[in-house]
């Protein structure tokens, strides 16, 4: 499972973990103040670059049915996130934000 974790220093961490325990032990194994936790709905993740901390957003919609898919996709800058994209078929891209996290496997 997908978890993300926001501390109060307002730094975060993508996890993938087996169990909500795993994820809370790695969350409080930091010595951050946990802010909040969750399970963001239907992300898939994109691990192009996966030691970067720039993790990028990308909301995209399907051209042939409609349907939104998101993404957190790891990349080492803006110029090879946009090079993805551009590999990217049937989709269009609706939104991307930036948000500075890391990722940890578990």
């Amino acid at each position: 499972m997908i978890i993300i974790i926001s501390y109060t220093d307002q730094s975060s961490t993508l996890l993938s973990a087996s169990t909500w325990s795993q994820a809370t032990a790695y969350g409080e194994g930091t010595g951050k103040d946990i802010q909040q936790m969750f399970q963001p709905q239907s992300t898939e993740i994109v691990l192009n670059y996966p030691s970067s901390t720039n993790c990028y957003q990308v909301l995209c919609k399907n051209t042939n049915f409609g349907l939104s898919q998101s993404y957190y996709v790891f990349e080492e800058n803006f110029q090879s996130l946009n090079t993805w994209i551009e590999s990217l078929t049937d989709l269009e891209v609706i939104n991307i934000s930036n948000q500075q996290r890391n990722y940890v496997s578990l």
